[in-house]
């Protein structure tokens, strides 16, 4: 009697696990689209006018969206160092202009995280480039993160903008650098 009970035991306990294994793969399968369809919103690029640089990777368009650009971040403004000058270059490149917006999500605060571009040119590798930005692997990766990245390579082997030792001092007796 006691070997048909242990059996019993075992039968159920199997079941449960398995039962409990299914449903959490499920769940996990169900959140893992949920996040994906959540972050992506589209792939077309749409052309806008900007109206406002807030920093240096941050700007309004025309239509009173917030664009945050994607795998970037740019010194805090203004008191990073380059931050001005983040600022002041995306200024130049976008203010009043023209560009191309390929939205890939949106962020903690409702901006809408893009790849933008003037003329064919990426803005956001351009700012990295010119080491007025970081390289952000935090965000969603995509089509443009390698490049992003090889242009963070460039800025630092040049010592460009944050890069430079402009942003890198150090204090005398202290090891650490810092900006």
């Amino acid at each position: 009697m006691k070997v048909k009970s242990r059996h019993r035991i075992t039968n159920y306990l199997t079941a449960l696990v398995s039962i409990l294994f299914i449903l959490s793969a499920g769940l996990n399968i169900y959140f893992l689209k949920k996040k994906a369809t959540v972050t992506q919103i589209s792939t077309q690029q749409e052309s806008f006018i900007v109206t406002r640089v807030i920093d240096g990777d941050t700007f309004d368009l025309e239509n009173g969206d917030r664009i945050r650009l994607a795998n970037i971040n740019a010194p805090e403004y203004p008191k990073d160092c380059m931050g001005i000058d983040s600022k002041a270059r995306l200024e130049e490149l976008i203010l009043n202009k023209i560009v191309g917006i390929e939205k890939i999500g949106k962020d903690n605060f409702g901006r809408i995280i893009a790849l933008t571009y003037l003329n064919k040119l990426s803005v956001n590798e351009i700012l990295v480039e010119e080491g007025l930005a970081y390289f952000d692997a935090q965000g969603t990766l995509n089509k443009n993160s390698l490049e992003i990245e090889r242009a963070q390579e460039k800025a630092k082997l040049t010592n460009r903008g944050v890069w430079s030792s402009l942003c890198h001092t150090q204090k005398e007796g202290c090891v650490i650098k810092g900006n």
